[in-house]
């Protein structure tokens, strides 16, 4: 396959998606301009540089002899011009390869925003720049050609009922203060501009997965989960003085004694309550980070688990309060108590599937990476009492059960949490940071992955609909 298919392919699946989103808002019958600046609202939003109606000299024999504006320029790298037709024409399309041919940029984008929204790439390489006036005219009557001496055009049909293919989804794990570190690793996804189709999370995973499906941007939820640490709520908060309690961090004197006697009446509270902490506390929680929308209104599909303590099973949530689904796949068994939906308690879903990756697949999905926060299993607190030993016992337990798991997905990124407690929050930064190395590590397995899927996913709609999607023209060389 020709290596031209796939030149500044990052931007151009950006610019898809981007296309089909302002499409699906806006439909077809406003002005050009309209589209122009919507187009520019979405891609700025994607963290890409677009500069509008920018003057490009077009030079003959040395001479300039006049100038051109294309619509957008992206990353110095993308000419787009857009339309708002019935249909596209030749016309259009020698406009663009015109552009190509008196710039350095190879790649071209073609969007109509008509009745049926078309959608072409054209590739030009540099190489082919310097040829004679009887082969620019062969090259530029065509629309798609394997041969690299031509240009490449590629054309996405899109039509309303099409469903965006899921590539790669994305599965977070549970484990309370810890799961701060999936921050770290989607803030090097997202500025490596790899973004997932489908979100599946659990507990603390559901929160950072819900608030980043929600449309917030990763850098967001970043200064969220700050903002929340130092706040009245939590500064004052149950949660925070259990935290305090298992950082091991130094204590006055005064402040151990308090802890050790709060720890007793916590445990003591037990046995006669269904869970040590109120759940109004964890709501605020939540709160604090997710929109009040239903889970169908996210802006990347998204899926809280939670567990069903009556029936045993896991529970994928696909409609209903994000809010309240999300709460229940953060409510830890003993710390919290189960909250109802639909007639059924459900509880924290890192129950039985502390990294959903199954559930990925069971919604489409070609590739998974998964993000697993909990703590190293070989590292054992000293075992004092039977509460001690239950709670090893049940890490043991869903270690196993999570390696299990993950041996499915595709990449696996597991921070270096250590012994860190999952009431720790007084460690955020550190985690997130932990978070950041681990996806650093994994970075190049990942791009491989995006790009082999990218490949596959070309090839595979060549084969299966290379009428109705391509045209091809022999090609005459010299």
């Amino acid at each position: 396959m020709n290596a031209d298919m796939f030149k500044q392919k990052e931007i151009t699946d950006i610019f898809l998606k981007s296309f089909y989103e302002v499409y699906n808002e806006l439909g077809d019958g406003f002005l050009e301009s309209v589209y122009e600046n919507a187009l520019y609202i979405v891609l700025t939003g994607y963290g890409l540089c677009v500069e509008r109606q920018k003057d490009i000299s077009v030079f003959f024999r040395g001479k300039v002899i006049g100038d051109f504006k294309p619509d957008l320029i992206v990353e110095k790298k993308v000419i787009v011009e857009l339309k708002a037709v019935r249909t596209l024409d030749p016309a259009h399309e020698a406009q663009l390869i015109n552009y190509l041919k008196a710039t350095n940029i190879e790649v071209g984008l073609l969007l109509n925003f008509g009745r049926k929204p078309e959608f072409k790439r054209f590739v030009y390489d540099n190489k082919r720049k310097n040829i004679s006036d009887d082969q620019r005219k062969s090259v530029a009557e065509l629309r798609f050609c394997y041969i690299e001496d031509y240009t490449v055009c590629i054309i996405f049909r899109l039509g309303g009922s099409m469903r965006k293919a899921r590539k790669i989804g994305l599965a977070l794990g549970g484990g309370g203060a810890r799961g701060l570190a999936h921050i770290g690793v989607m803030k090097v996804l997202e500025k490596e501009k790899i973004t997932p189709d489908i979100i599946i999370g659990t507990s603390i995973g559901a929160i950072v997965g819900g608030a980043f499906a929600s449309g917030m941007k990763i850098k967001e939820v970043e200064k969220r989960a700050e903002a929340f640490l130092e706040s009245d709520l939590y500064q004052s908060s149950e949660l925070k003085a259990m935290g305090d309690a298992e950082s091991g961090a130094e204590q006055r004197l005064s402040k151990r004694i308090q802890s050790y006697f709060m720890t007793k009446i916590r445990l003591a509270q037990a046995l006669y309550r269904p869970s040590i902490l109120q759940i109004d506390e964890m709501q605020e929680f939540v709160n604090f980070f997710i929109p009040d929308i239903q889970i169908e209104e996210t802006i990347i599909p998204f899926r809280p688990v939670a567990t069903d303590l009556g029936s045993g099973e896991c529970v994928v949530l696909k409609k209903g309060s994000l809010r309240r689904s999300i709460l229940a796949s953060s409510a830890v068994p003993g710390a919290l108590p189960p909250v109802e939906i639909n007639g059924r308690q459900l509880s924290d879903g890192g129950i039985i599937c502390n990294v959903p990756v199954q559930h990925l697949f069971e919604e489409g999905v070609q590739e998974v990476i998964a993000i697993a926060v909990d703590r190293d299993i070989t590292l054992c607190s000293e075992l004092q009492t039977a509460v001690d030993i239950y709670v090893r016992a049940g890490e043991i337990q869903g270690f196993h059960l999570e390696r299990y798991s993950l041996e499915n997905a595709d990449i696996v990124i597991r921070p270096q949490i250590g012994a860190i407690h999952w009431t720790d929050f007084s460690r955020s930064r550190e985690l997130i940071s932990l978070g950041e190395a681990a996806a650093m590590n994994n970075l190049p397995e990942i791009q491989r992955l995006a790009k082999r899927i990218y490949k596959r996913d070309l090839l595979e709609g060549l084969k299966r609909s290379a009428k109705k999607l391509f045209s091809v023209t022999p090609s005459k060389n010299g």
